[in-house]
């Protein structure tokens, strides 16, 4: 019979799935652009194609969750995820190939907006102990997810060739079919055993107003080096493209993981706003020594090391909204998605005006801003916590 072991398993590959939507495609833009003439504007498109579905997923999935529950949105996520990489091998063959990559993106954007909102409710509301660590491990599942993802398909391209790209994208829809198996069966407990939450109650918390700008420094964070850590290890490092996409993004990504599932050891045995504090101050140094160090490869451990420092921020911060908001719910974790994507998508925008005009170190010089601001919040936090 499965139990709850069996439901968290399938939540952690919910979060694989995830990874699978945000990086497989810019794993393919050279191959776009070399075979349909994609321009790179259109390729961005793309990419803002899929934040605006899942910030549109984000905002209406509390009255879905109320209608029909975490079950039935859960296997829904992972339907649309497995049509959309099944229509992202097909599409671009049967009509423009822009248009077919375009409604492909829109159909799994629709199921990663959905696995972000209701997966971390899931595992949150499940009758077991240690929250606070079981939310760091899940969302290491996305960093290992990013990993894999990346090595896989970049080693599957260059040994079957990218003109036979669309077969790795069939292939990566295997996945969400058996977590959609899974989440038929597996079992949940249902938003109806637990406060529903409502938008409006969680605004006029001035606590919580300040928690949704922790998240949006914790996306602002993540993203803005974790989007440049490809071009920075070219650049810095004259690295060859296949290298740089290795080195850079998978050491993030992988000091990310190791950095969430060291946390999930000890997660509810710690203060979360002290652990928030302590990594955010890491993340400033890191920040500091990739945008101002003479050295290229110390600015690249550096950068790595980002990673590390943000691991605890994303998870860390759901975990503390649930428990200061513990009747929040859905609607909790729904519009603190929305902050968090907000400042994945302001985060790396910002950064790439000023190295536009600077470079890549003005441009993490300025990214400083979002750890140390959320240094600055988290002192407040902590202060009055002490006073009370």
């Amino acid at each position: 019979m499965l139990n709850y072991t069996n439901t968290k398993i399938a939540c952690y590959l919910g979060y694989f799935v995830q990874a699978i939507a945000c990086c497989f495609l810019p794993l393919l833009f050279v191959v776009f652009q070399e075979n349909y003439n994609i321009s790179y504007e259109k390729l961005g498109r793309l990419m803002f194609v899929c934040f605006v579905i899942q910030i549109f997923v984000d905002l209406i999935s509390v009255k879905l969750v109320k209608k029909f529950g975490y079950r039935i949105l859960a296997v829904i996520s992972q339907v649309f995820a497995v049509t959309g990489f099944l229509a992202l091998s097909i599409l671009p063959k049967v009509m423009s190939a822009y248009a077919g990559i375009t409604c492909a993106v829109v159909i799994y954007s629709i199921g990663s907006g959905f696995i972000e909102v209701i997966i971390s409710p899931i595992m949150e509301f499940l009758p077991t102990k240690d929250k606070s660590g079981s939310m760091a491990l899940l969302h290491s599942f996305f960093c290992w997810g990013e990993v894999f993802v990346v090595i896989a398909t970049t080693l599957l391209i260059k040994f079957i060739g990218r003109l036979n790209w669309f077969y790795i994208a069939a292939m990566w829809a295997i996945v969400p079919l058996i977590v959609l198996i899974m989440f038929c069966f597996v079992p949940i407990v249902e938003p109806s055993e637990q406060h529903s939450g409502n938008f409006k109650n969680l605004l006029k918390n001035p606590v919580f107003i300040v928690m949704l700008f922790i998240m949006f420094l914790s996306g602002a964070s993540e993203i803005s080096v974790g989007n440049w850590m490809s071009a920075f290890a070219e650049q810095s490092l004259g690295l060859p493209k296949l290298v740089g996409d290795l080195v850079g993004p998978c050491l993030f990504a992988a000091c990310m993981g190791i950095g969430r599932v060291i946390f999930s050891f000890f997660g509810d045995k710690v203060k979360m706003e002290r652990v928030l504090l302590g990594f955010s101050v890491f993340t400033t140094l890191c920040y500091l020594v990739l945008a101002l160090g003479k050295n290229p490869a110390v600015n690249l451990v550096a950068g790595v090391l980002v990673g590390f420092g943000v691991s605890v921020m994303w998870p860390g911060s759901l975990s503390l909204g649930a428990k200061k908001f513990p009747s929040g719910a859905t609607a909790m974790f729904a519009i603190l998605a929305l902050f968090g994507d907000l400042g994945c998508s302001f985060g790396p925008w910002a950064t790439g005006i000023v190295a536009d005009k600077s470079g890549l170190n003005s441009a993490f010089l300025f990214g400083t801003l979002f750890p140390l601001s959320m240094v600055i919040i988290l002192i407040f936090l902590n202060r009055k916590k002490a006073e009370k």
